[in-house]
């Protein structure tokens, strides 16, 4: 590789976030080589690509989150290519502008007045302030960490011992979150730094003589400490009791009786045993449903058995009983995946065996009963048993849940087959009976019996034919 390739590979990763492509690295490093055009030319040329407006965008939301953690502003963006002027638009310059913004300027007030407070037990001065604001507009680097040791180390001020680490603050306002994750988390805070506050506040909710004795006792009847969430719940009850204990005695006994229902739907309906993490996570709202349980369970079961966990449960079972009963065949997909579509239909458990092998047992009895069904008809029509791919279009026909025989027996009546069948049969009749007259009189003895009869079978047919003509 030359040092050329390096450069145009280099700059292209830094404009554009991907690698270059192989033709742009040949073109552009032979032109470098040859000196007929320069690096700043290289730069122009890729920023009027999509590509790198695509990288541009990305990257301004990216640190946008990260840096001012808020609900992205794109109208930032025009200010931004002022701000660049000709220079291309790399992380570099987007987070030199970014600390320019009013944004990013209300964000680090606040956290430097609270994080003051909480320190130093007092208010900032305004001068100060601007001092901490001033550090973190001009140096990048510049972090929550950093704040905090500043604070504590200022002689200005008596300082506190935090009960908890404020480094841990950067952990919520965005800092290394991807967009994603974090678009997740404004879809229950409008604002990460709600977060950081409520950080904050920690310090002074854990000095409350109501929520340490909750604390305390949740070991006690749960054999576990109270999560988070847990405790925000309870909260307002908490602190109007003045019955601790009994409190969390009567939580207890709530919150058996509703994981205990909850966990019995997923075991039955997956075979799975849920943890207290997992019930907290994901079924903690069940604990006010009250005496309605059972309608949060059905709940629960719809979204069971649309996952990904039951259809691999019932379609192994289902594959399973398959094989036990015809020597160990694989089970079709295309009959899998009927036979699945009737288990979610019908919400049968994963544990229900019994149920499950019965209902496969059932489809495949249908299955063979319509193809012995069609099969008959060939017989009585065309005077043959079904050949393999017509047996096969027929179990499709099952799939698809085309059962209909009536258009099966106009299907065959209508074939060029069935039409050489008729013309065998009257030839048959003719030679055995001895009409006098030719074909043309069972012929057309034929045509009058399919036209007066129902049953317009080959069999049937023949017969009525041979008697009329016989006792003519």
């Amino acid at each position: 590789m030359t040092d050329f390739d390096s450069i145009v590979k280099s700059v292209y990763s830094r404009l554009i976030g991907q690698e270059a492509k192989p033709e742009v690295v040949v073109r552009w490093s032979a032109d470098l080589a040859r000196g007929n055009r320069s690096v700043d030319d290289f730069n122009r040329y890729l920023m009027r690509t999509r590509e790198y407006e695509a990288n541009v965008t990305y990257n301004f939301k990216k640190l946008y989150i990260q840096i001012i953690d808020e609900n992205v502003d794109a109208e930032l963006i025009k200010d931004l290519r002022v701000y660049s002027g000709s220079q291309p638009i790399t992380e570099d310059v987007i987070t030199q502008f970014l600390h320019t913004t009013d944004a990013f300027l209300a964000k680090y007030r606040t956290i430097i007045v609270n994080l003051w407070r909480v320190l130093k037990d007092a208010t900032i001065e305004d001068t100060t302030l601007e001092y901490y604001l001033a550090s973190f507009k001009a140096d990048s680097s510049y972090d929550i960490a950093r704040l905090q040791d500043d604070i504590i180390a200022n002689s200005s001020r008596e300082t506190v011992t935090s009960a908890r680490p404020i480094g841990a603050i950067a952990d919520v306002i965005g800092a290394g979150v991807s967009i994603d994750e974090y678009n997740k988390v404004l879809d229950i805070m409008s604002n990460a730094r709600l977060a950081a506050e409520l950080f904050l506040a920690s310090k002074d909710l854990t000095n409350h003589p109501k929520i340490n004795a909750l604390v305390a006792l949740y070991p006690k009847y749960y054999d576990r400490d109270v999560t988070v969430v847990e405790l925000l719940r309870v909260l307002p009850t908490l602190l109007a009791t003045t019955d601790v204990e009994g409190a969390v005695q009567a939580g207890r006994k709530a919150y058996a009786r509703v994981f205990e229902a909850v966990q019995a739907t997923y075991k039955t309906y997956i075979d799975t045993v849920i943890t207290d993490m997992y019930f907290i996570k994901n079924h903690l709202a069940a604990l006010d449903e009250g005496s309605n349980i059972a309608a949060y369970t059905g709940g629960v079961i719809e979204t069971i058995v649309r996952g990904d966990a039951y259809a691999a449960a019932v379609k192994a079972k289902l594959a399973l009983y398959y094989s036990s009963h015809n020597v160990g065949a694989t089970l079709p997909d295309a009959d899998l995946e009927q036979l699945f579509i009737g288990m979610l239909v019908a919400r049968i458990p994963v544990t229900d065996g019994p149920r499950i092998e019965a209902a496969m047992l059932d489809y495949f009895r249908q299955m063979d009963a319509f193809v012995s069904s069609a099969n008959t008809i060939y017989q009585d029509n065309l005077s043959r048993q079904l050949e393999p791919e017509e047996e096969a279009a027929l179990r499709d026909k099952f799939r698809a849940h085309d059962t209909d025989l009536n258009g099966i027996v106009a299907a065959v009546r209508g074939s060029f087959e069935y039409m050489h069948v008729l013309h065998d049969m009257v030839s048959s009749i003719a030679a055995d009976l001895g009409v006098d007259s030719g074909k043309g009189k069972v012929f057309k003895l034929i045509e009058s019996l399919i036209n007066d009869n129902h049953d317009k079978s080959k069999v049937t047919l023949c017969m009525q034919a041979r008697r009329l003509l016989s006792t003519a």
